[in-house]
């Protein structure tokens, strides 16, 4: 715009459009950070996947409104990243859902480990999932969770109902997805 109209407009108008740019751009990259950074935070890798979730749950609870209520039963665990990062991910869907067909006013997350398996549930008090939906296929977004979980050899099991509201669980083996501290 700015070479095609040089020649033909001021140097205010170009000043302006300039800044307009400017301000774009600025704007551009403000965006790119927060979707790299919801897609993969950098406190997954500086402070692990509790407080990861712990962020998280926090941030969903500014943005939705929808009180939020986590109970981690164990202290934190060294997962190797591909790992950690797929929790996440399905954690993120979750709430993603929860957020767009729930209308939930809360949501609970309880995060164990049973022996060698991590138990992520996530709950909440909405409309309730229907039960053809859950398995239909049709939702991109459960077929990834499902997908995520079983690359690493866990289990999923979706459920809720009218009035019920939904509850997303999944555990997933984690004595071979310890990384070296977590091994110790």
């Amino acid at each position: 715009w700015m070479r095609k109209n040089s020649q033909t407009v001021g140097p205010e108008a170009l000043a302006a459009k300039a800044g307009a740019m400017s301000t774009l751009i600025d704007s551009t990259v403000q965006t790119i950070r927060r979707i790299a950074t919801e897609l993969r935070p950098g406190i997954l890798d500086d402070f692990g996947l509790i407080a990861a979730i712990e962020w998280q749950l926090q941030e969903f609870e500014t943005r939705s409104g929808i009180a939020c209520q986590l109970h981690a039963t164990l202290d934190e665990l060294d997962l190797e990243p591909e790992c950690a990062t797929a929790i996440f991910r399905v954690f993120q869907e979750t709430l993603t859902n929860v957020a767009r067909h729930a209308e939930a006013s809360q949501v609970e997350v309880t995060l164990a480990a049973d022996g060698n398996w991590l138990d992520l549930t996530i709950r909440d008090n909405g409309r309730g999932i229907a039960p053809e939906n859950v398995g239909s296929g049709k939702s991109l977004g459960l077929v990834g969770m499902r997908e995520r979980v079983h690359l690493l050899k866990g289990l999923i099991e979706i459920s809720g109902g009218p009035g019920r509201g939904t509850t997303v669980q999944i555990r997933v083996p984690i004595s071979e997805r310890l990384g070296p501290a977590g091994a110790g």
